[in-house]
């Protein structure tokens, strides 16, 4: 058990408060819904036809019919993001929480949190999920649409055309100011 300082306590249980009067989980034994599902805000486009993916617990991969998994990753601990793409040219992510292995699982098991839909990107635009803001903030991490150049050649996409906010306490994206942040090129160097 780690100790914190009375007021890190006082203020985990604040946040805790504010987290539960939003959800009521239970993760004995991982019920599939929550009591309650968020009004999702973080999206560009309509996600009426996913709103009842927020709130699912799955195991390992999380296949939506109709979108080809293009991946995902973590973007900080416990929260990860998965990727999608439509025929159509829309990208679906789903940002989840990863939970406590249920026993006898090979699989991480997660809770769908929230999701981006982003309409069909330009040819010199692209997703980046490891961005950073000018003023470090250790409670979020920033997704970013970004517009790339033609030459590709800098560590760091400074063109930030929209930016959400994904908070680490609760696993809920919101739209984010683009002023001072920046995305790393991971293909830089290759």
């Amino acid at each position: 058990m780690l100790l914190q300082p009375a007021a890190a306590q006082q203020d985990d249980a604040k946040d805790d408060e504010e987290f539960k009067a939003d959800y009521v989980l239970d993760f004995r034994p991982y019920r599939k819904e929550l009591s309650k599902e968020p009004a999702s805000t973080s999206t560009p486009a309509s996600t009426s036809e996913f709103k009842s993916l927020v709130g699912k617990v799955f195991e390992g991969g999380f296949p939506v019919k109709g979108w080809k998994d293009r991946g995902g990753g973590l973007l900080h601990e416990p929260v990860w993001y998965h990727r999608y793409k439509h025929e159509d040219g829309r990208h679906l992510v789903i940002i989840d929480w990863v939970l406590p292995r249920r026993e006898g699982t090979q699989q991480a098991t997660f809770l769908v949190t929230d999701m981006l839909v982003v309409p069909p990107l330009q040819k010199n635009q692209t997703l980046a999920f490891e961005c950073v803001e000018a003023s470090k903030n250790i409670t979020r991490k920033i997704i970013a649409l970004v517009r790339t150049s033609q030459q590709n050649n800098n560590k760091w996409w400074r063109d930030i055309e929209q930016a959400w906010s994904v908070s680490l306490d609760n696993g809920r994206a919101k739209p984010f100011s683009t002023k001072g942040v920046r995305c790393e090129n991971v293909g830089w160097g290759l």
